[in-house]
């Protein structure tokens, strides 16, 4: 990507703007680099039995990013002056190196009663950033809450199919119960606040 946007929330003063305001400033980062890889894998190693698997390989980074920032200026008399700062150095946001999930389903016959399936698989996916404002661009620490670590997730269902227009399935989502974030907003550096979104717990459904 050339000329990369990306909406980034700050506070601004100026001389004549003393009380800092909020400014949802959208910024325009010279080069954003981005390639990767998917496999695809499906076997049938003895009849009724399925495997299946998806491999992901995604490489992300900033290859210019430059925010022209209007600091303060410790030398008197007080104003502001435009300085560069080079957030190159940021994670672009939901930009996981590795994703995965490996599955299998077992199929049994019980004749006139039907089909019954028996299936599970595990998702996995390596750690992510979740705003694009992720690390302080001073310090380049990483902000509390911004970042998802690396986190894996179980599925299983169990399927009967009495006939060809009736099924009834039990479904179990994250069995193991993980604790992980999806999405995440950075503000403060406007009103003190940091939000992240939590995935689904433990789930059941019929």
């Amino acid at each position: 990507y050339q000329d990369f946007q990306a909406r980034v929330p700050r506070s601004v003063t100026s001389p004549t703007q003393p009380v800092p305001a909020i400014d949802f400033a959208v910024l325009n980062a010279g080069g954003l680099e981005i390639y990767g890889a998917e496999l695809e894998l499906s076997a049938n190693p003895i009849e009724n039995l399925t495997l299946d698997a998806q491999i992901g390989y995604l490489h992300a980074e900033y290859t210019e990013f430059i925010e022209i920032r209007n600091l303060a200026n410790p030398a008197p008399p007080p104003a502001t002056i435009p300085t560069e700062i080079d957030r190159s150095f940021q994670e672009p946001a939901f930009s996981p190196e590795w994703t995965a999930r490996f599955g299998a389903a077992y199929e049994f016959d019980l004749g006139a009663a039907g089909d019954l399936t028996l299936a599970g698989s595990a998702r996995y996916r390596s750690s992510m950033a979740l705003a694009v404002d992720n690390s302080n661009i001073f310090t380049q620490v990483e902000f509390p809450g911004m970042h998802q670590d690396e986190y894996c997730l179980y599925d299983a269902s169990l399927t009967w199919e009495a006939t060809d227009v009736l099924s009834i399935a039990l479904i179990g989502r994250n069995l193991s119960d993980e604790v992980y974030r999806t999405d995440a907003q950075e503000f403060s550096s406007v009103g003190g606040i940091r939000t992240a979104y939590y995935g689904a717990p433990q789930t059941w459904s019929v």
